[in-house]
């Protein structure tokens, strides 16, 4: 995925799979950081299942670079939110 389709991707997992309440309970918090996500998307189940330390060290490694947060914006929230794609 490229960043366009990572930002594509969270928007549309926030819009259409937070549940109502988590987002209620996130209407109080500073800067909307309550709205700020990560998804780790497993391109292997079997890799999950049989070696998830593998899976851990890849997700650190990609945690380690600079431009890993992508910034969005949600028509219904005043601000922008954080959110981390990555893929392994």
């Amino acid at each position: 995925m490229n960043d366009d389709e990572k930002k594509e991707f969270a928007l549309w997992f926030i819009q259409n799979a937070d549940n109502e309440r988590t987002r209620k309970q996130a209407e109080g918090s500073i800067n909307n950081w309550g709205l700020n996500r990560m998804y780790i998307l497993v391109q292997d189940e079997e890799k999950w299942l049989k070696k998830p330390e593998a899976i851990i060290t890849k997700v650190l490694k990609e945690l380690e670079k600079d431009d890993i947060v992508q910034t969005i914006t949600l028509q219904d929230i005043v601000g922008d939110i954080s959110v981390i794609v990555i893929e392994v």
